[in-house]
């Protein structure tokens, strides 16, 4: 995961291989997703300025460098180093003023060159056409990676017939005349002949399996250090804009919350100063009416228990009180309607074992003064015991 995104911010998800020739630029551009890779668009145009059009500013690429000012030559020696083995190929050339790149393969040696004036001004053209060079070759030694992918024998290029040795090694490179619509499998990837080189090139950057001596390790060194600038002030530039972006649109809602909640604030604050003066003359009403209500309910509760203490003491002991209910509610209670009383009234209920004694307790009830009436609601009549409930009517 870590190496995928250090891989992410170095490059992109995107890669493009260039094949600059005389007559004609041909690219391909790579999209890597995970542990794939896909050929996302292949493209021929005639000149840089059209191959600008084709991908987008600042995407970095390898350029092969395939164009007439290229020379290779197959050489057998048993040196390995790359001075020795370019003397040899090339014996009469200033080795200062070319750019040289060696593929060796046992005692089979293929050496590439080119102008270090030519490559020069190729990079500048790219660098000032805001496409950025990372890596490049000469010739078609990149093809050297083809049996890594496929295990044919011979592969067709615009401009070439390579052909392999059993062992994968890179045999013959000569020019054909008429191109061929041939398309190669590289593990999945299906890749027009004439596609080969820039998408080889591409590969071999990515996998880092080129098996070729690069052509100036410090040049492409410094290629490679000038991008990761580039690319590094890009991010950070777009980083910091949508930084600031978040924080000012962070700012400003933060702003206008802050106002809204002080207009509600000040219109609570309105609403309260309101409700407080409300509240304050309400206060004054209510403690007057809670001052006579209180007055009212000790006058109450002084007769009331005047009227239970009189029934209780009146009490045959045949009869077993339940509950005595001294102006019981009327009606049920319904939200927002007024409580309605049963006033004057007391309510008893009970059992009782003997109907002689609840008759005479009866009449001893109705011989108080202060009451009124005394009516039997219900009386369950029983041979043990009958439940009962009065309602005393009080004088007033």
């Amino acid at each position: 995961m870590l190496q995928r995104l250090t891989s992410y911010i170095k490059f992109g998800t995107h890669f493009c291989g260039v094949e600059h020739t005389s007559d004609h630029i041909q690219g391909v551009l790579l999209k890597r997703k995970k542990n794939e890779v896909d050929l996302e668009v292949t493209f021929e145009v005639k000149s840089l300025g059209q191959l600008t059009k084709k991908i987008q500013k600042s995407q970095h690429l390898s350029l092969v460098i395939n164009d007439r000012q290229v020379l290779e030559k197959k050489i057998e020696s048993t040196q390995t180093d790359p001075q020795i083995l370019l003397r040899k190929a090339f014996p009469n050339i200033n080795i200062n003023d070319f750019y040289v790149e060696v593929l060796s393969q046992g005692q089979d040696h293929w050496v590439a060159i080119c102008r270090k004036n030519h490559v020069d001004n190729l990079l500048k053209e790219y660098r000032e056409a805001r496409l950025n060079v990372l890596h490049f070759s000469l010739g078609n030694l990149a093809l050297s990676s083809f049996p890594k992918f496929n295990k044919a024998s011979e592969i067709l290029t615009s401009t070439k017939k390579i052909q392999f040795t059993p062992e994968g090694n890179l045999l013959v490179i000569e020019d054909v005349k008429e191109t061929v619509d041939q398309t190669y499998d590289l593990n999945g990837l299906n890749v027009h002949g004439d596609y080969l080189l820039p998408v080889l090139t591409s590969l071999n950057f990515i996998l880092g399996i080129s098996a070729s001596i690069p052509v100036d390790p410090k040049k492409e060194e410094q290629l490679v250090k000038e991008y990761f600038q580039l690319r590094f002030f890009k991010i950070f530039g777009t980083f910091s804009l949508v930084f600031f972006l978040v924080i000012l649109m962070t700012s400003f809602l933060g702003f206008q919350n802050y106002y809204k909640k002080v207009e509600d604030l000040k219109q609570v604050s309105q609403i309260n100063e309101n409700k407080k003066t409300t509240l304050l003359r309400l206060k004054e009403e209510v403690d007057q009416k809670q001052q006579l209500v209180e007055n009212i309910l000790n006058n109450i509760s002084s007769q009331s228990s005047f009227y239970i203490h009189t029934i209780v003491n009146s009490l045959p002991s045949s009869i077993l009180l339940s509950e005595i209910n001294y102006q019981p509610i009327s009606k049920k209670i319904k939200q927002d309607k007024a409580i309605e009383l049963a006033r004057q009234t007391i309510l008893i209920s009970g059992e009782s074992n003997n109907s002689d004694s609840f008759s005479q307790w009866i009449k001893t009830l109705e011989n108080n003064p202060w009451v009124k009436k005394v009516e039997i609601i219900n009386y369950g009549d029983a041979d043990h015991s009958s439940q009962f409930t009065l309602k005393i009517s009080i004088d007033d």
